[in-house]
């Protein structure tokens, strides 16, 4: 009997002593799980955001293509071209010959298939790298839309996608073609998303898919599509985030679905508070002579309605003039040469309202005929998508960061700030030029800091800091 009860005791003491072992084993295991399933999940959301950037960056460098071939003179004097038959002259010709070499090489210059069509309202005409033909204005009058526009080609496994970017001269003749001087579209097919996407699949432990609900999917070529479709059902059926993780079971089997999506951030830069000062002597006379010249260039050019003194600008000849019909001529075809005629007055700016430029930028991207002396000057003076810019800017107010620093320039201003002004913007114009990816912005960053930015950082903060001593 007492044998009996000690090996009962010695069994309640080896399951006493097992069961926090047991316990403990189950603990560190599901922890382990669970960290190894979370850097799984964001190391495939870390590899599907950098992809996406990828396919975004080539999209936004397809972006400036129609403005950046607008400034051609061949493709902008093709505007200017009228035919007094229906045949094209020699001149018409080679002008013509010119511009297909140039859309030649400017689709050349991405490893994206893309095609650049060039319409002229005025020879009834488009052209692209390899052909010259008539085009039907009701059908580009129906296609032409602001943004990138997305159009399904074909039916079932021969189904594609086609994206196309319109921009028009002038922006306001956009909702009407017929009114334009110059149309310029931009193709690409869903193609070369699919390329990418195949590159993405090469190890093979993943099935990557494009998808826009109400829209359709851009499939790598060798997925499983029964299966992706019905994946997507079962996604569906909660919103999607623009980034997240998720467990799914299909058949048995368990599915770890990754999305990214664009997550609707975006910043820029401010406007400085300032862009220059006035000084005034001490010893002036008669300083509110300064104030009286400055409250009348105020009155008068700031915001100059029609009739007023300076209704095209302050001097004729030099910064506005008008051809043999009266007609205001672009900044860029004043005879002798465009002259700055604010940069001889006694102020920088002449005298400027930020307000009322805004004002006249609005007015023009809304298609309002330009009167006003601030009007005149943004539709002949300016780029020629300046308005339609200014309206996206006023559409993004919140998404502005200023430089809210107005102290005296420190230590390290003075010894690094150039430098660092011109490490960021070579990385800006290597990005937006297709040089480097969007992955480059965090090397900058670590750079910028390195180099002295978190130093000035630390100056500025010690400045604001002893301002409520």
């Amino acid at each position: 009997m007492p044998r009996h009860t000690l090996f009962r005791k010695m069994v309640l003491l080896l399951v006493m002593m097992l069961v926090p072992i047991v316990g403990l084993y189950y603990y560190s295991n599901r922890t382990s799980t669970e960290v190894l399933g979370t850097e799984l999940n964001q190391s495939n959301a870390n590899q599907l955001s950098f992809f996406q950037s990828q396919v975004n960056t080539n999209i936004d460098l397809f972006s400036l293509w129609p403005n950046l071939l607008i400034q051609d003179p061949d493709i902008f004097g093709f505007k200017d071209i009228f035919l007094s038959s229906e045949y094209f002259n020699l001149d018409i010709i080679n002008v013509v010959k010119r511009i297909q070499t140039k859309l030649n090489i400017q689709e050349s210059s991405s490893n994206w298939k893309t095609k650049l069509y060039i319409f002229s309202p005025s020879l009834g005409r488009v052209v692209s790298d390899n052909d010259v033909d008539h085009y039907d204005n009701d059908d580009l009058k129906k296609r032409m839309k602001p943004g990138w526009q997305v159009k399904k080609m074909g039916q079932g496994d021969e189904a594609y996608y086609v994206f196309s970017l319109f921009t028009a001269y002038p922006y306001s003749s956009f909702s009407h073609p017929e009114d334009a001087n110059l149309i310029i579209e931009l193709q690409f097919e869903s193609g070369n998303i699919q390329d990418m996407l195949d590159k993405f699949k090469s190890d093979g432990r993943r099935d990557p898919v494009y998808f826009k609900p109400g829209l359709g999917v851009i499939y790598n070529r060798s997925a499983d599509k029964p299966l992706t479709e019905r994946i997507l059902r079962q996604l569906q059926k909660e919103t999607l985030q623009a980034e997240e993780n998720r467990t799914l079971e299909l058949d048995g089997q368990t599915y770890l679905v990754n999305v990214a999506g664009p997550d609707g951030k975006a910043g820029r830069h401010g406007t400085l508070f300032t862009n220059g000062v006035t000084l005034i002597n001490k010893d002036m006379k008669h300083p509110e002579a300064f104030f009286t010249y400055q409250n009348y260039m105020y009155d008068n050019l700031a915001d100059s309605k029609p009739g007023g003194i300076f209704e095209n600008g302050l001097f004729k000849g030099y910064d506005y003039d008008f051809d043999a019909s009266g007609k205001p001529l672009r900044y860029d075809q004043i005879p002798g040469g465009y002259v700055n005629s604010l940069r001889y007055l006694l102020v920088r700016d002449g005298a400027r309202i930020p307000d009322a430029q805004i004002k006249a930028l609005l007015n023009l991207a809304d298609g309002k005929e330009a009167t006003t002396r601030l009007e005149k000057e943004v539709k002949l003076n300016y780029g020629l998508e300046t308005p339609a810019a200014a309206k996206v800017l006023m559409s993004q107010e919140g998404i502005a960061y200023p430089n809210m620093y107005t102290g005296p320039t420190t230590a390290t201003m003075k010894s690094k700030l150039d430098y660092l002004n011109k490490i960021e913007n070579q990385t800006f114009n290597e990005i937006i030029y297709g040089k480097q990816g969007v992955e480059a912005f965090d090397k900058f960053v670590e750079q910028w800091k390195a180099s002295g930015g978190d130093q000035m950082t630390n100056e500025v903060n010690d400045w604001y800091s002893k301002l409520g001593k």
